[in-house]
């Protein structure tokens, strides 16, 4: 089982294209992941001769490329070349695809642009269903701090959800951020009426905080939860500088929205100025869990169960648990997998009432093999 199955690299051959397949390579080393190499000639091409002359050194261009990957142990499940729109064909092939997650390198900027981020990346991020990862030149193959920024609301979820996975297979460090956003911040160091409502406010929120992730499978992952005042931009970027983290998770809404912790003008600065390395999460997860209820033999059920406890998934592994044992409400392994998966949980109540459950089944096991051996050698005592 891959938590990712299928990586987009979308290339135009850049230095910094080539920061992102690096990227992208160690992360599919990680989760033994399957690529697909895509590069998007600009505009529209009519005649095929032109055609062919554009893609001749771009074919060399890949061939290269997946020496490259072969080496590392890889391969390419695809070399895509198209032409239009880039932003526009990077979604359509990731669709066509069915990719867990777009890599993608911040574009070459000129001396005078303020912003890191490039164009395409950035209506990637605007437009893009599937999760994207832009790679800022420089950082590390593989994120060893990680910094996902949430608000509470339902694509934050996806976003932690998603940042937890990854600090946990990737061995990472993990800053869970939520910014109060108040204009009292600037009071909050004076004795003041303005500095005491803050102070509670702070209090309150960080009830809220410890119940939000209180919902989370935290094992397995170093996690710091971190609670800050003021303009959430400035908080975030501040976050990113002080904790020295190399990835920055945010969640977003709808193909056209922007990230919901980070609306209109906040979204901007923090996403243009690409402190770090950034995967912006909507519909889709980056990390796919997936829990196969159509599987007949209860041995497979049950083994899938216990393949996604090994990937530190217990609640996908509770449903296929669960469903083992509404087939055979006496199938011993699935009460002992449920036991696991409910621990993991913080269930502790549940894991114990299944622990029992399964006690009791084997002492009906044993006590029924014993009554068979028992049977079996009185027939054979007294057999004429």
């Amino acid at each position: 089982m891959k938590l990712i199955e299928k990586i987009l690299v979308a290339t135009d051959f850049s230095e910094a294209a080539h920061d992102a397949l690096r990227a992208a390579l160690a992360v599919a080393g990680k989760f033994r992941s399957k690529l697909v190499l895509l590069h998007v000639i600009p505009g529209a091409v009519d005649a095929p001769l032109e055609l062919e002359r554009l893609q001749a050194p771009i074919r060399e261009q890949f061939a290269d490329w997946e020496k490259e990957i072969l080496t590392a142990g890889l391969r390419v499940d695809k070399s895509i070349i198209a032409h239009g729109t880039p932003f526009d064909r990077i979604i359509h092939w990731a669709d066509v695809e069915d990719v867990n997650v777009i890599f993608v390198g911040s574009e070459q900027k000129s001396t005078d642009s303020p912003f890191r981020l490039g164009v395409t990346p950035e209506r990637l991020i605007r437009k893009s269903d599937k999760p994207v990862w832009v790679v800022k030149p420089g950082s590390p193959a593989l994120p060893r701090k990680i910094l996902c920024a949430v608000d509470f609301s339902d694509p934050s979820r996806r976003a932690l959800t998603n940042a937890i996975h990854l600090a946990r297979q990737l061995d990472a460090d993990l800053t869970v951020l939520h910014v109060l956003d108040t204009a009292l911040a600037a009071f909050a160091q004076t004795p003041s009426p303005a500095a005491e409502e803050l102070a509670r406010k702070q209090q309150e929120r960080q009830k809220e905080f410890d119940g939000f992730l209180a919902g989370f499978h935290l094992n397995g992952v170093r996690v710091t939860p971190s609670l800050r005042a003021g303009g959430p931009s400035w908080e975030i970027l501040n976050a990113v500088r002080d904790t020295g983290c190399d990835l920055l998770v945010m969640g977003s809404v709808g193909r056209t929205g922007l990230p919901r912790i980070l609306l209109g003008s906040v979204a901007e600065k923090v996403v243009r100025e690409l402190p770090c390395s950034v995967i912006t999460v909507k519909a889709e997860h980056v990390i796919r869990v997936e829990v196969d209820l159509q599987l007949d033999r209860l041995e497979a059920q049950c083994a899938h169960g216990e393949a996604l406890l090994e990937k530190e998934c217990p609640a996908e592994a509770l449903q296929q648990f669960e469903a083992c044992l509404a087939k055979d409400h006496l199938y011993l392994p699935a009460w002992e997998g449920a036991a696991v998966a409910h621990d993991k949980l913080g269930h502790t109540n549940r894991a114990e009432r299944c622990r029992a459950k399964a006690v009791e089944i084997q002492e009906r096991l044993h006590f029924k093999k014993v009554e068979q051996s028992v049977r079996s050698q009185h027939w054979f005592w007294r057999k004429p």
